[in-house]
């Protein structure tokens, strides 16, 4: 359920139990979302999911946890920008490199982050008792 703890912003947000499957759930918080928010662009809906899938997908496959865990997943709406947030409870991931170049061609893994920054802003904090992904984009419209 959206709230406006926020001038201007529609929150949601929703815990996810972070394996394969938590996609669909992730791809149906972010249809209610776009229900409720029929002002932003498709654009900036494709990118903003492309980049949510992305993170969370990498979230799956290097997860220092070594199998499911739970995560917070909130989207924030506010009229100029779209904010994702994912805070999880497994060990903080120290050293992430998260500036990017987009690799060659044959290179078969290393597209993530780099697609992600080229679509929006994309921000780790690891902390005492997980990590916080941030991704950010600004609306086009």
């Amino acid at each position: 359920m959206p709230s406006r703890p926020e001038s201007g912003a529609t929150v949601f947000s929703e815990t996810l139990t972070v394996e394969p499957p938590m996609l669909e759930t992730l791809h149906g918080l972010l249809a209610q979302v776009w229900e409720a928010n029929p002002q932003v662009g498709m654009l900036d809906r494709m990118a903003f999911d492309t980049a949510l899938i992305e993170l969370v997908g990498n979230m799956v496959r290097h997860s220092p946890a070594g199998g499911p865990f739970n995560c917070r997943a909130t989207v924030r709406i506010l009229p100029d920008r779209l904010i994702g947030e994912f805070e999880d409870t497994t060990p903080p991931v120290i050293g992430v490199e998260i500036e990017r170049e987009m690799p060659e061609e044959d290179m078969e893994s290393g597209r993530g982050f780099a697609l992600m920054q080229s679509l929006g802003h994309l921000e780790h904090q690891p902390g005492e008792s997980g990590n916080l992904w941030i991704f950010e984009r600004k609306l086009e419209g």
